[in-house]
């Protein structure tokens, strides 16, 4: 079920592991709030292709920069699969790279 856009999981990359570990990231951002913004937006640019699916949010500290949020979805996935998927997204001009979660 589709988790809603107010309320996405906080991923932590250290707790996904195994087989179905790949995911497709959008893009990061200076806040939590823009984040889910932006997967607002994403969500309807998909004509439907991100309806079934819920955002990942990924706080990250790099170094010299500060904390960024990184917008994933698929957790669980196979990295096939995620390949697939974000090839399908590119179609529809929108921006993604598959990304290693496990």
């Amino acid at each position: 079920k589709v988790a809603p856009a107010a309320t996405p999981k906080v991923a932590s990359a250290a707790g996904l592991s195994g087989v179905k570990n790949h995911g497709v990231h959008f893009a990061s951002y200076r806040t939590r709030e823009r984040a889910l913004l932006g997967w607002d937006i994403l969500r309807k640019q998909s004509k439907g292709a991100l309806n079934d699916q819920a955002p990942l949010v990924q706080k990250v500290h790099i170094k010299g920069k500060g904390d960024f949020f990184r917008l994933y979805i698929g957790a669980l996935m196979k990295r096939g699969e995620a390949v697939r998927f974000c090839n399908s997204l590119k179609k529809q001009k929108i921006p993604c790279n598959v990304a290693n979660l496990g």
